[in-house]
Protein backbone atom coordinates (compact mmCIF):
# COMPACT_ATOMS: atom_id res chain seq x y z
CA UNK A 1 0.00 0.00 0.00
CA UNK A 2 2.81 2.44 0.86
CA UNK A 3 4.55 1.67 -2.44
CA UNK A 4 1.34 2.47 -4.36
CA UNK A 5 0.97 5.82 -2.59
CA UNK A 6 4.59 6.65 -3.35
CA UNK A 7 4.11 5.76 -7.01
CA UNK A 8 0.91 7.82 -7.16
CA UNK A 9 2.72 10.82 -5.65
CA UNK A 10 5.58 10.46 -8.13
CA UNK A 11 3.13 10.20 -11.04
CA UNK A 12 1.32 13.33 -9.83
CA UNK A 13 4.61 15.23 -9.69
CA UNK A 14 5.36 14.15 -13.27
CA UNK A 15 1.90 15.25 -14.47
CA UNK A 16 2.33 18.64 -12.78
CA UNK A 17 5.79 19.09 -14.29
CA UNK A 18 4.45 18.21 -17.76
CA UNK A 19 1.62 20.73 -17.32
CA UNK A 20 4.08 23.39 -16.22
CA UNK A 21 6.33 22.75 -19.23
CA UNK A 22 3.37 22.90 -21.61
CA UNK A 23 1.93 26.06 -20.07
CA UNK A 24 5.32 27.79 -20.04
CA UNK A 25 5.96 26.86 -23.67
CA UNK A 26 2.56 28.25 -24.69
CA UNK A 27 2.97 31.49 -22.73
CA UNK A 28 0.11 30.63 -20.36
CA UNK A 29 0.01 32.22 -16.94
CA UNK A 30 -0.85 29.84 -14.13
CA UNK A 31 -0.59 29.76 -10.39
CA UNK A 32 -1.99 28.04 -7.36
CA UNK A 33 -3.82 29.60 -4.45
CA UNK A 34 -4.84 28.35 -1.04
CA UNK A 35 -8.39 28.36 0.32
CA UNK A 36 -8.03 32.02 1.30
CA UNK A 37 -7.06 32.96 -2.29
CA UNK A 38 -3.42 33.60 -1.35
CA UNK A 39 -0.93 32.69 -4.06
CA UNK A 40 1.19 29.68 -3.23
CA UNK A 41 3.09 29.89 -6.51
CA UNK A 42 2.84 31.43 -9.96
CA UNK A 43 4.87 31.11 -13.14
CA UNK A 44 6.61 33.99 -14.89
CA UNK A 45 3.70 34.58 -17.28
CA UNK A 46 1.23 34.94 -14.40
CA UNK A 47 3.59 37.31 -12.60
CA UNK A 48 3.87 39.35 -15.79
CA UNK A 49 0.07 39.63 -15.98
CA UNK A 50 0.01 41.06 -12.47
CA UNK A 51 3.09 43.24 -12.98
CA UNK A 52 5.13 41.35 -10.39
CA UNK A 53 8.58 39.79 -10.54
CA UNK A 54 8.90 36.00 -10.45
CA UNK A 55 8.03 34.99 -6.88
CA UNK A 56 6.43 38.37 -6.27
CA UNK A 57 2.91 36.99 -6.01
CA UNK A 58 3.73 34.32 -3.43
CA UNK A 59 1.71 34.96 -0.28
CA UNK A 60 -0.31 37.81 -1.82
CA UNK A 61 -4.08 37.56 -2.01
CA UNK A 62 -5.53 37.53 -5.52
CA UNK A 63 -8.41 39.69 -4.24
CA UNK A 64 -5.95 42.54 -3.60
CA UNK A 65 -5.56 42.84 -7.38
CA UNK A 66 -9.30 43.12 -8.08
CA UNK A 67 -10.58 46.70 -8.13
CA UNK A 68 -14.33 46.28 -7.68
CA UNK A 69 -16.55 44.38 -5.28
CA UNK A 70 -18.44 42.54 -8.03
CA UNK A 71 -15.18 41.10 -9.35
CA UNK A 72 -14.20 39.98 -5.85
CA UNK A 73 -17.62 38.40 -5.35
CA UNK A 74 -17.28 36.42 -8.60
CA UNK A 75 -13.89 35.09 -7.57
CA UNK A 76 -15.21 34.04 -4.18
CA UNK A 77 -18.28 32.39 -5.71
CA UNK A 78 -16.04 30.35 -7.98
CA UNK A 79 -14.17 28.89 -5.04
CA UNK A 80 -17.16 27.70 -3.02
Amino acid sequence: MAIKRKQDAENEKKRLKNFQLLADAQGIGYGSVDLSENFLSANQHMCDLFGAPLGGLDGKCILDFVANEEGKRKILEGTE
